[in-house]
């Protein structure tokens, strides 16, 4: 047996099977920390922050969430394309 664990938290088959692309989720060993350390500092943040942004701020929740999700998104995909396409998605958070 190996002591070697994924977890696969959601696979879909196809997005589309003629470009081999494939919407594949899952935790392992060293995805599980840095999830872990992402929402923790996420919170952390949010509460810095509490005092300091007066306007929008619904705005910068929201745009701060859509952030955390993808950050999420990139420590947990299994495909090099997802990665890549949560990787260029994080970037339009951080230009709001």
């Amino acid at each position: 047996m190996s002591s070697q664990r994924r977890y696969d938290i959601d696979a879909l088959r196809s997005i589309a099977m003629f470009l081999l692309i494939f919407y594949h989720l899952g935790i392992d060993g060293i995805s599980m920390p840095l999830i872990i350390l992402t929402t923790f500092s996420t919170i952390l943040v949010i509460i810095a922050g509490w005092e300091v942004i007066k306007d929008r701020i619904a705005d910068y929740m929201a745009a701060f969430l859509m952030m955390e999700g993808i950050i999420i998104g990139v420590f947990s995909a299994m495909d090099s394309m997802l990665y890549y396409v949560f990787w260029e998605a994080s970037l339009i958070p951080m230009l709001l």
